[in-house]
């Protein structure tokens, strides 16, 4: 699993791009090169109704959604907005661990408390629902995952903002655009020398565990 706040707009991948898998994937990726051959777009929205009060939370299933590719070699490039809304977004992978939090323990995410809430978390203004046009380029699904077969449960967490005000009753909406992309492994030696020289630019795809609180 690999995440990834773009803080600006990015293209997604497409047929021709290079992709490297660096870390801890599973065998089949790890520490390889692939090229994109084929791919295709589709959004799918989760919609909850709901009563959001300051200690409730609503947990999407990454994998119950149907967003982890099923068979190998496929990569989802999976871009995720909010709607309009007082609450936050984490991302919790896996199923015990605050994905985006800090490294100190003392500082662990805690969406109920009034101050530990406001670490590792994603609103509205990071990653709108809005799909992005020219002359809004920012307004849209700009927060990431890279997700192949064979990874651990991942859930996404909306909580509310704020720990004062009244429950509020209202549709949450949290819509993903997933760039369904087909592989094959690149084996030519003077292209991989390429890349790892350097010479030629890819997207290297750097696994979760090599940077979070698990890589300590």
């Amino acid at each position: 699993m690999a995440f990834k706040l773009l803080i600006l707009p990015q293209r997604l991948l497409e047929p021709g791009d290079l992709v490297s898998f660096n870390g801890e994937w599973p065998v089949f990726w790890r520490n390889k090169l692939f090229r994109i051959t084929r791919n295709l777009q589709t959004i799918r929205d989760r919609v909850v109704a709901a009563a959001l009060v300051p200690d409730a939370e609503v947990t999407i299933d990454i994998n119950a959604a149907g967003m982890n590719p099923e068979y190998e070699p496929w990569l989802y490039q999976v871009r995720i907005g909010l709607n309009q809304g007082p609450y936050h977004f984490y991302t919790r992978w896996p199923s015990n661990d605050f994905a985006m939090q800090l490294q100190d323990p003392n500082f662990s995410v805690n969406p109920a408390d009034a101050d530990l809430r406001n670490i590792g978390f994603l609103d509205v203004d990071a990653t709108k629902i809005e799909n992005a046009t020219l002359e809004s380029p920012d307004d849209a699904l700009r927060f990431q995952f890279i997700w192949v077969k064979d990874q651990l449960p991942a859930f996404l967490v909306r909580s509310m903002a704020s720990t004062t005000g009244p429950a509020i009753y209202q549709k949450i909406t949290t819509r993903f655009l997933i760039n369904i992309c087909g592989l094959e492994e690149v084996t030519d030696a003077g292209l991989i020398q390429r890349v790892a020289s350097g010479e030629l630019l890819v997207e290297q795809v750097l696994h979760y565990s090599q940077i979070g609180r698990r890589a300590i």
